[in-house]
This record gives structure tokens, sequence and C-alpha cells, in this order.
């Protein structure tokens, strides 16, 4: 290979990598469902993200440990910032909404006291860091910083 071709090679290798250094706020805001699959579990989330850094949507935690599965579902909101490829969150609610173990609805009042405000707690005010690794207006990976679990996610509409 010729050195001019190396050289154009390289160019457009550049050119290529910088399309992934910063994502439009723009192509961004809309509403994404994500999935990971964890140890244990099956996270998914459906989050509408606003212009300004708002977020808000719907959280489901499901075992996958063991039979019967449980189900944990929330309603969250929280804020955004991306910079880059870096998706920072932070969520500023969550509402435990219903429980469900082996298909079966369980009342939140049967969880008994200090269960719920704990698990509600849980997550509030703790940042999320991701870092975007592919992102088109069709689709979007993303890997947590801290833990590494690679999230999937697809725009609603």
């Amino acid at each position: 290979m010729s050195c001019a071709r190396l050289v154009a090679a390289f160019a457009l290798l550049s050119s290529l990598s910088a399309c992934k250094e910063t994502i439009d706020t723009a192509d961004f805001v809309k509403e994404w469902a994500c999935e990971a699959e964890l140890p244990g579990y099956l996270y998914s989330r459906v989050l509408q993200y606003a212009k300004g850094g708002t977020m808000d949507g719907l959280v489901s935690i499901q075992s996958t440990d063991g039979a019967p599965s449980v189900v944990m579902n929330f309603q969250v909101e929280g804020t955004w910032a991306l910079s880059g490829t870096r998706l920072d969150e932070t969520l500023s609610e969550q509402t435990l909404m219903r429980v469900t173990r082996g298909g079966e609805n369980v009342p939140i009042t049967s969880l008994g006291a200090g269960v719920v405000p704990q698990v509600e707690a849980r997550l509030k005010d703790e940042p999320w860091s991701f870092e975007i690794s592919e992102f088109s207006s069709e689709s979007m990976q993303m890997k947590d910083i801290a833990g590494g679990h690679v999230l999937y996610c697809q725009p609603t509409t």
C-alpha cells in the first residue's frame, strides 16, 4: 500500500472516530427503551429525556436467578447531562409502583414497614454514568462506567 493510500485511510479512520466523540443533544432528546441482562436479574427502562436536562419514566427490575420471578416496577424522575459520549444521570425520585412474584400481584402494603422507603431511597440522588459506544437515530448502546454493564436501547417512536 502506498504512503498516499495509508494517509487517506488514516484520515478516513480519524474522521469516523471524530463522529463518535460527541452526540448532538437534539438527536438524544427523545424517549428511549433500554435493557440489560445483569447477574441474577433483567433491568429495563423507558425514559423520556427532555430538553433542559430532565428525565422521567419507568424502570423494571426482574429477578432471573430462580423461580418464582420477582418483578419491581418504579416510576422515576431525575436529571441528565450529556458531554461528548458520556451520559450522567441522577434520580431525584423513585417510586415503587408494583411488585409481582411468580406473575401474581403483591400488595405493596404487605411488604412490611420500612421496606418501601428503603427500596425507594436505594438509588435516589446517586449519580450514574454511562459511556455511549454506539449511537444512531435507531439505536444506542451504552456501558455503565462503574459496573461495566451494557444497556441496549431503541427509541420508542
